[in-house]
């Protein structure tokens, strides 16, 4: 399992995940592998996170909104979703 604090096994998967993407984006390839009714919120997150790499903030905001729905303890998430509501200027979520 990879933690969401592992900078380098994300890196590393950002890397295997785009030499399989085809035409896809990194994030839309991840996307790909959680709709395949994965319920482990550490996938949700890593989506999240790829998608806010790829400045797609919206899809971004909607995967760390699904890992804090399966797991209300993932303080990551809390984190990166407070980010990306300041730089929305969307302080009131």
């Amino acid at each position: 399992m990879i933690k969401p604090d592992n900078d380098l096994a994300y890196n590393n998967l950002k890397y295997v995940l785009s030499i399989i993407a085809n035409n896809q984006s990194v994030a839309e390839t991840m996307e790909s592998a959680v709709s395949k009714k994965l319920e482990e919120p550490v996938f949700y997150f890593i989506t999240g996170k790829m998608f806010r790499d790829e400045d797609n903030t919206e899809k971004a905001i909607t995967y760390f909104e699904k890992t804090i729905q399966l797991d209300k303890q993932f303080v990551a998430a809390y984190n990166e979703l407070s980010l990306l509501y300041d730089l929305n200027n969307d302080l009131a979520n």
